[in-house]
């Protein structure tokens, strides 16, 4: 009958159907709809002999319902297993290490990944407590177990756990509660991604900044960097000694060009627009003013140079005004010494020629021939003394 059914279903010429409905002694018709809350399954059609009647109409639409609800719980289960399926697939291709654990830490679930990332197969490490964790947690990784019995929830965490090796990974932790059909708590469900590089990475870099901290604080010159606006982004403290000048006063709301009296201004400018296009086109080194907290005015030797593999610029400035002022002294002094020497010189020369004019006159007054020429041999000798110092 099913398939007389099946094939009544169909689009018939009506003079066909006609000689079906005659073979077949067909009379009433009844069809009825599966639908239950608010979904349509499919229809049911009853055909019934010539002659015949449908007694209870109610026991029929008890059927129907009945029809509704088995059709809906195997949908239901339909899904579910469709659900279930999706959800396997996604255990099992997923990257991320995935673990369900019992309310005592016993592993109940391990994924692929958790196999490769953790160094246990499944078989090894289900049915055993959590053998990632260090004896050391054992006691912290209780109490988050506590906290998410008590529906309680943490944000991901970065862990510390162990490979089966021994050596230890940088994890990054999500849990959460899994319930059972009746809501209550039976389980953890650990969602766990491999950051062992990235925390290296991070690592190496604290380390480097560290280093380059360090330096940047014991370079022995005032330090700043600031980027291509001339915002100052980092001073040592020896830059804050010399201006006077807070980190939190300076870093991030400064420019250099703050520090600049106005007449040295526009030459730094030049330099600095000019160093953005060809960095060779300027001195790396000169000398200019340097204004500090208190509105003094120091003299200033300013190195700049590029960070390489940023757009950021490094600035040394030594504070030189002693130093200018001990060569403004020295020079006064050179001056004076300079003065003294011509003096020295003039006074010599002068004596020289006393000594020559007075043997000049002293050998008038001598007769004696043997003596004059000693006095004018002596004369000479004063003169020739003159000469070589004039030349000296």
């Amino acid at each position: 009958m099913e398939d007389y059914i099946r094939f009544l279903c169909g689009v018939l010429p009506q003079k066909l159907a006609r000689i079906v409905e005659v073979t077949l002694n067909i009379g009433d018709i009844y069809g009825a709809g599966f639908k239950w809350k608010g979904k349509f399954y499919g229809t049911l059609n009853i055909f019934l002999k010539k002659g015949s009647k449908l007694e209870n109409i109610n026991a029929l639409e008890i059927l129907i319902r009945l029809a509704s609800v088995a059709l809906q719980r195997r949908e239901a289960e339909d899904a579910l297993q469709r659900t279930t399926e999706e959800l396997e697939r996604v255990i099992e291709s997923s990257p991320a290490a995935i673990a369900v654990f019992d309310l005592d830490g016993r592993v109940r679930r391990w994924s692929p990944a958790a196999e490769i990332i953790f160094g246990w197969t499944a078989d090894e490490a289900i049915g055993r407590f959590n053998p990632t964790v260090p004896p050391e947690y054992k006691d912290v990784f209780i109490e988050q177990l506590e906290l998410l019995r008590e529906r309680k929830t943490f944000p991901p965490i970065e862990i510390n756990p162990m490979r089966k090796d021994g050596s230890r990974l940088y994890i990054s932790l999500s849990a959460a509660p899994l319930y059972d059909a009746s809501g209550n708590v039976e389980g953890i469900v650990g969602v766990m991604t491999d950051v062992t590089d990235r925390k290296q990475a991070e690592l190496k870099l604290k380390e480097s900044e560290n280093k380059y901290r360090a330096i940047f604080e014991n370079t022995g010159a005032a330090t700043i960097i600031f980027d291509p606006k001339g915002i100052i982004t980092m001073q040592n403290s020896e830059m804050g000694n010399m201006s006077g000048y807070l980190d939190e006063e300076v870093e991030g709301k400064m420019k250099w060009m703050e520090f600049v009296p106005p007449r040295e201004l526009k030459m730094l400018l030049q330099y600095h627009q000019k160093r953005q296009i060809d960095p060779e086109s300027v001195p790396s080194r000169y000398e200019s003013k340097f204004i500090t907290k208190d509105g003094s005015i120091r003299n200033a030797q300013i190195t700049v140079d590029k960070i390489p593999g940023s757009d950021e610029y490094a600035s040394s400035i030594n504070d030189i005004t002693d130093l200018k002022s001990a060569e403004k002294d020295l020079k006064k002094v050179m001056e004076e010494k300079e003065v003294l020497l011509k003096e020295i010189h003039h006074w010599v020369k002068n004596n020289l020629m006393i000594i020559s004019s007075l043997l000049n006159i002293q050998s008038s007054y001598i007769k004696d021939k043997a003596a004059l020429d000693v006095f004018r041999e002596s004369q000479n000798r004063a003169k020739s003394m003159d000469i070589i110092h004039e030349k000296l």
